[in-house]
């Protein structure tokens, strides 16, 4: 379990420093669209600049771009799972799905999680939603949340829990976000 946070930043990449520092933070990285695209570097904390693309742009992206990010699509996560290097997916838990009656349907499955490990994908999970969603849809993404992890780990798949904010002050120390899972 590794200290790192995926943000969005708007401009304010010195607060996200500062915050990450003072909350143990050892890695951020920034995600930018195609269009605000820049290297960024610091002195305290280590830096990775990513590229926030749809699947249909991945493609492209991902022969410019060293790291993309990409929200999952019903329609289309396979095909970026078997596509696209490089990558962290995130957002299954997030799509409108019916859960199951003694289970959450989070969206992975053994044969997800199999192809995810093979392909060397990342897996993501936005920690600031949580905070963000009415009370009712928390105990929902909750349960995802902890479904998703409980199959992820049994296939050893890289998971990073992250804030995935625009707002510095959404950001959370890494201790106790791995808490909730």
């Amino acid at each position: 379990m590794k200290s790192i946070d995926i943000i969005f930043p708007k401009n304010n990449e010195e607060e996200f420093i500062s915050i990450a520092k003072a909350l143990g933070t050892k890695e951020l990285i920034f995600v930018y669209t195609q269009k605000e695209y820049k290297e960024y570097h610091s002195k305290e904390i280590k830096i990775k600049t990513a590229v926030v693309v749809i699947p249909k742009e991945a493609l492209n992206a991902q022969k410019k771009y060293p790291l993309l990010v990409i929200k999952a699509d019903q329609e289309t996560d396979l095909w970026v799972i078997e596509h696209i290097k490089n990558v962290i997916l995130y957002g299954f838990e997030l799509q409108d799905r019916r859960d199951f009656m003694h289970h959450r349907n989070s969206g992975i499955n053994h044969i997800v999680a199999k192809q995810i490990k093979e392909k060397g994908i990342v897996y993501g999970f936005p920690i600031s939603i949580l905070f963000h969603a009415p009370a009712d849809m928390q105990a929902t993404l909750l349960g995802r949340l902890r479904q998703s992890i409980n199959i992820l780990r049994k296939y050893k798949v890289d998971i990073i829990l992250a804030s995935f904010s625009s707002d510095p002050m959404d950001m959370r120390n890494g201790k106790d976000v791995w808490g909730l899972a």
